[in-house]
């Protein structure tokens, strides 16, 4: 008797999370008639699956059916266009098919994604709506600040200056993050602007608050910089409270630096050799999901914490292993005693069960170059 199961094609739909460099799988949907165009969602690959005798899908619940629903209305719109845009604040940031442009559902959350020069740039969808037959309206969430994007036909405008307009918000994040974390803050100045006569990049946010009676200069990095323009906030941060001083104006003592959660280490590191780090020069993380800063402690660095490099001296190494001495300790306990290459030196610690119990270097040390 034949089985009454049938065999259908179905297409899984997956999201690329560029910054991470996984993919998340999205709900499973037919394939639709026009999926030649690049600014489509990402697809996988094609799998066949089974479905129960009783032909039901498995339920799914109200949010998910809304992001599906707004994912498949995004979709079939720029498919409609003959060359789709997208743009903000009226201006174009690109064709859809340059920036790989893909929306797709991660957890509880439908995410718009784009490729901007070498940056990917991420928005939680919060609402779509047509505006007409000629643009479709998205509304985002980012930094807890509303942003608008809108599709439409390729038309001739200005290009959108993004990471300056990006900027200019997180200026204002910063603004209302500093009055909400410090107590009776008041911003004095905040400056976002190169300043070529002092060396002062425009890529960081500048500000003077007073907190109490307090003066702080601070200086805080958007999560879009690279890591380069993170680690070289420490020199900025130093030169602008040093401009602040020579104006005369407020008691400058203390400098905040403010970067993006998880991306201090190498700067936490440099802090911790820095006269005053944790009591003149504090470092701030920002966690956009409370709107809070958190303090970094100075203290808790290293290379296991930091997850930096392990440098090493240009002394010449000596195989140990080959010397008699290091055989003869061995040989002593050799299910326990584990050696250990000093850093910095040219000696290696004899370790049982993690405590040192001896020590050895060579006796000579041959000259760098020598034989």
């Amino acid at each position: 008797m034949p089985s009454s199961r049938k065999r259908i094609r179905t297409t899984h739909w997956y999201i690329n999370i560029p910054q991470t460099g996984s993919s998340k799988k999205a709900l499973s949907r037919r394939r639709p008639h026009r999926l030649q165009k690049k600014y489509t969602t990402v697809r996988c690959g094609r799998l066949s699956s089974r479905i129960r005798e009783t032909g039901e899908a498995s339920p799914r619940s109200p949010r998910q059916l809304e992001f599906s629903q707004q994912k498949e209305e995004i979709e079939e719109f720029a498919l409609s266009l003959p060359a789709p845009a997208l743009y903000q604040h009226g201006s174009k940031i690109g064709l859809l098919e340059e920036l790989n442009f893909t929306v797709g559902i991660l957890g509880h959350r439908l995410l718009l994604c784009f490729q901007l020069k070498s940056k990917s740039i991420r928005r939680k969808i919060v609402d779509v709506r047509r505006k007409g037959m000629e643009c479709l309206e998205i509304q985002t969430e980012h930094f807890n600040r509303s942003e608008s994007f809108e599709i439409r036909n390729l038309e001739s405008s200005a290009p959108l200056q993004f990471f300056k307009a990006s900027r200019r918000d997180f200026q204002k994040y910063v603004e209302n993050l500093i009055l909400r974390n410090f107590p009776k803050a008041r911003i004095v100045k905040s400056v976002l602007h190169t300043d070529l006569e002092h060396s002062l990049s425009g890529k960081y946010v500048r500000l003077l608050f007073v907190s109490g009676h307090n003066y702080w200069a601070a200086l805080a990095a958007n999560s879009l910089e690279d890591q380069a323009t993170l680690d070289g906030i420490l020199s900025n941060g130093l030169i602008w409270r040093e401009c602040l001083k020579s104006q005369k104006s407020h008691a400058i003592g203390k400098l905040l630096l403010v970067v993006p959660e998880e991306r201090g280490h190498v700067l936490k590191s440099r802090l911790s050799w820095i006269h005053g780090a944790g009591q003149e020069i504090y470092l701030m993380e920002m966690n956009t999901a409370k709107d809070s800063l958190v303090y970094v402690d100075m203290k808790d660095s290293g290379n296991v914490d930091t997850l930096l490099t392990q440098v090493y001296s240009l002394w010449p190494r000596v195989d140990f292993a080959k010397t008699e001495s290091f055989r003869r300790m061995i040989s002593l306990a050799p299910q326990h005693v584990k050696p250990v290459l000093r850093v910095g030196s040219s000696s290696v610690s004899f370790r049982i069960r993690g405590l040192e119990s001896a020590n050895n270097s060579p006796s000579s040390i041959p000259p760098i170059g020598g034989r």
